[in-house]
């Protein structure tokens, strides 16, 4: 629904069809996720230049189990990721659905962070999500008798980031930041300070650092 004035400007309701129908992933991707109605959490809901509008998000399911005490605990599973684009009168355009790299039990148990830049021209978008890796588990060591942080427990998050184009509704193959020629993910950042945007709005700076913590990671991406 659009607000314009203290008035109702229009008001639609996607037809769940119109989400199968209006499906797509990157190119390589084998398989199609979509959204189906049921289990989804908002990540990022970002209204373009034109008044289109982006909702970013996660499917997710939930199942209810008991825990050592016997006391009943509901477990979250995050999936597949979805971006719906929406034209200014709030029709859907397209339907982004992807499956992450990684599916393993970090993967699942934390939600994927999730961001959204507009090129300087309005013609592109670039969508950044979190790939998780694993868990660095960190540990402590004996200084002069002080027990002292060696190293700090850190997840192993790291960006991936593809092309939308808006006038044609497509997407890019997802391009995993910080691996090496072979993919092996060498470096990773913090997901809650994972990248910032320059100044001019033309360059994304991802910050990171290497699995043991030794190496400082900078990498620069122009947004065109």
């Amino acid at each position: 629904m659009k607000v314009s004035e203290g008035k109702v400007a229009w008001i639609n309701s996607t037809p769940l069809d119109d989400f199968a129908t209006k499906a797509s992933s990157p190119p390589s991707q084998k398989q199609n996720p979509e959204y189906t109605g049921k289990k989804f959490i908002h990540r990022v809901v970002f209204v373009i230049h034109d008044g289109e509008l982006m909702i970013a998000g996660q499917n997710y399911t939930t199942k209810t189990k008991e825990d050592a005490a016997g006391n009943e605990v509901v477990e979250w599973k995050y999936k597949d990721l979805i971006l719906a684009h929406f034209d200014n009168k709030g029709i859907l355009k397209r339907s982004y659905g992807i499956r992450r790299d990684k599916m393993n039990k970090w993967a699942k148990a934390i939600i994927s962070p999730i961001d959204l830049y507009v090129t300087p021209d309005g013609k592109h978008l670039f969508w950044v999500h979190g790939g998780i890796k694993g868990m660095r588990q960190g540990f402590a060591g004996d200084f002069l008798g002080s027990q002292v942080t060696i190293s700090k427990k850190m997840l192993l998050y790291y960006p991936a980031v593809a092309k939308v184009d808006l006038e044609k509704a497509t997407i890019s193959d997802f391009q995993y930041l910080g691996a090496n020629e072979e993919g092996k993910q060498i470096y990773f950042t913090d997901p809650n300070v994972n990248q910032v945007m320059s100044a001019d709005g033309r360059k994304l700076i991802f910050v990171g650092e290497n699995k043991a913590g030794i190496l400082v990671w900078l990498a620069k991406m122009n947004m065109e």
